[in-house]
């Protein structure tokens, strides 16, 4: 069940990076598809700056 979460929440986070189109979105999305192609997905979740905008995400809801 957590998973599921997890997952929503980082579709979610995703999707708002996209429709700000800000500087800091647009590089933790290239560093989502880097990433993804080298299969490093669990050094990216542990960025700080993933953590952080996490963080600030939520404290928006």
């Amino acid at each position: 069940m957590w998973k599921q979460l997890f997952a929503q929440l980082i579709i979610d986070v995703i999707k708002d990076w996209l429709s700000r189109k800000d500087n800091f979105s647009m590089k933790i999305i290239r560093q989502f598809c880097q990433a993804g192609s080298q299969g490093e997905f669990r050094e990216l979740l542990d960025s700080p700056e993933l953590k952080h905008f996490i963080v600030w995400r939520l404290g928006e809801k």
